[in-house]
């Protein structure tokens, strides 16, 4: 992991055998300012206005930019690809009310100037709670929020971004996790 491991509430376990670049932070001044940070970036994309209502199952398509609502719990799976049309500033939001879940094997591809900086995944996006579960093996890009639930990631999961929980678990099993400063 190359990034910073936090948490303001439990504790951080089970990283001993991994690569760890950066430091980890526990409970203190750091996370309670983190976890505040978190709320706000949550509520900011929850007020953006939808630009489209999503599918409820992303499978081998080309996706523009957007804020996209799903009504439901949803998934992706196969190759996504996400063209900002030559717009760097473009932004995507998706926006799930349930669960959201990535097939093992998944990837993502950033296409004409999309950045991984403008990319939100929201699991329990305006309900109590929704995980977020990424497959083993999946290369995937963006911040990925589970609101209330946990946000899991599986084997050998390869992603260029961030994972974050507003009041559950972040787990990670031999993932390999890259966040430069670019964001």
């Amino acid at each position: 992991i190359n990034g910073k491991i936090g948490t303001n509430a439990g504790a951080i376990t089970s990283y001993e055998l991994g690569i760890h670049i950066q430091e980890e932070e526990i409970a203190n001044a750091l996370t309670a300012q983190a976890a505040l940070d978190l709320d706000a970036a949550y509520d900011a994309l929850m007020l953006l206005p939808a630009t489209g209502t999503g599918s409820a199952t992303y499978l081998n398509e080309t996706i523009t930019p957007g804020v996209y609502d799903i009504g439901t719990a949803g998934a992706l799976g196969g190759t996504i690809i996400l063209d900002a049309a030559g717009e760097p500033e473009a932004i995507f939001v998706f926006r799930f009310a349930g669960a959201f879940n990535i097939a093992a094997s998944s990837k993502m591809i950033l296409a004409n100037g999309a950045r991984r900086c403008n990319i939100f995944w929201l699991g329990g996006a305006g309900v109590v709670t929704g995980a977020v579960n990424i497959g083993a093996s999946a290369e995937i890009t963006g911040t990925f929020i589970a609101h209330g639930g946990a946000c899991n990631s599986g084997g050998g999961v390869f992603m260029a971004g961030r994972q974050f929980s507003t009041a559950g678990a972040v787990n990670t099993n031999t993932a390999v996790i890259y966040n430069n400063p670019e964001c």
